[in-house]
């Protein structure tokens, strides 16, 4: 507020006066009383120094008057008195002009677009599509829908880019993506389809890329229930049918039993070394130095943030090298347990584990390892809607 009202002070203008002789006191009561509004009072011997706005300036006169002091004129303060300095170089408040409304007026449009996190896919590939749904130099940043056209983008890869958002900053648009390193494939079915669960949860994301989605986030699904639509009612009742596409993920419980020999238990795994690597939109920074000795296993287990089920294109991967030795008869229990919760992992390494109860029971010669699991997957999978059914 402070700093306002300096700048107002400023942009009206103001003055620096100095009042001489006379009665001071008397003339700054006649000032309050009259609703001049003076700042910056200073009183040295005799003198009365002050600053006061630039219209009120001339209301002075009667308060100096009745109470005999002498109104000198020390500084002038303000864009008004900078503007008078110049106001017979026009020319450089044009130029001045000018440039201020040719920067406004190119603020409006994005004029540089960026692609970051991408690896597999050309940087020039998706700044083509990307025009395609307008986002180009020479863009008009105001009405442009920028979540519109980040879907439209990630929706033409089939499933290939998993997370992409785009940023307008200034003048310039970032495309920030993930690409979906779990499936390979250059094959695309157009024919259509559902999608449907393919087990029982709780949805906790939905994005849909074609289609009409029949769930929303803390809807409970059964295996079989419709999630994605591919038959779409037109405003006069005819139906189009596409092929549904889109990515979920679900809250979920699941069982999982491993069944060990006793004689394969007895294998020990040794932990010999161990190293990170740090990834963010496709860019991974290794952290300390891993060497695989010939006979070492090797696990890796991947934490990737996530925000109500939605993955982030951010994660830490632990990377771990095992070398495998005969373990004592008592301990088979416990290095059963060690190797069996690996495999588990392997098994289930696209899901995120929430909640977890495991225990180990002794069958004759064999080690059985039960465990529940509460999980985040992605769910879904495609249903044809035309069929010999």
């Amino acid at each position: 507020m402070k700093y306002a009202v300096i700048l107002l002070r400023y942009i009206r203008g103001y003055v620096r006066v100095c009042a001489s002789g006379g009665f001071p006191e008397r003339f700054l009561n006649l000032c309050y009383s009259q609703g001049i509004s003076l700042w910056d009072v200073c009183l040295h011997g005799d003198k009365l120094t002050f600053c006061v706005s630039r219209d009120r300036f001339i209301r002075l006169r009667n308060p100096a008057k009745k109470s005999g002091v002498k109104i000198t004129l020390l500084q002038k303060n303000g864009l008004i008195y900078k503007y008078r300095k110049y106001n017979k170089r026009a020319g450089l408040a044009v130029g001045t002009l000018m440039f201020l409304s040719i920067h406004l007026i190119l603020s409006m449009f994005v004029w540089c677009v960026d692609v970051k996190g991408n690896s597999d896919i050309s940087k020039s590939e998706i700044i083509n599509l990307a025009a395609d749904y307008g986002l180009a130099p020479g863009t008009l940043k105001k009405g442009f829908d920028e979540i519109r056209a980040a879907r439209n983008i990630a929706a033409d890869y089939g499933g290939k880019i998993t997370w992409l958002s785009v940023n307008i900053k200034g003048s310039l648009a970032v495309i920030e993506l993930r690409e979906d390193d779990r499936i390979i494939s250059d094959t695309r079915d157009d024919s259509p389809c559902n999608i449907i669960a393919d087990f029982d949860g709780v949805i906790l994301s939905a994005e849909t890329f074609y289609g009409d989605c029949t769930v929303k986030r803390g809807i409970g699904v059964k295996k079989g229930d419709l999630l994605i639509s591919g038959a779409i009612v037109n405003e006069d009742m005819s139906t189009t049918f596409y092929a549904a596409k889109g990515r979920l993920t679900a809250l979920h419980e699941a069982e999982i039993r491993f069944t060990e020999s006793i004689n394969e238990a007895a294998e020990k795994l040794i932990k010999s070394q161990e190293g990170y690597v740090i990834g963010f939109f496709g860019t991974e920074i290794p952290v300390g130095s891993l060497k695989m000795q010939e006979n070492d296993t090797l696990f890796t287990e991947r934490k990737t943030l996530s925000i109500n089920g939605l993955r982030l294109p951010f994660y830490i991967e632990k990377k771990t090298a095992y070398t495998a030795e005969k373990a004592a008869e008592e301990n088979h229990s416990v290095h059963s347990m060690e190797k069996m919760q690996h495999g588990i992992y392997v098994s289930h390494s696209n899901s995120t584990v929430t909640e977890k109860n495991e225990e180990i029971q002794s069958r004759e010669n064999s080690l059985i390892l039960i465990g529940k699991y509460t999980l985040i997957d992605f769910i879904g999978e495609e249903k044809p809607i035309l069929s010999d059914e």
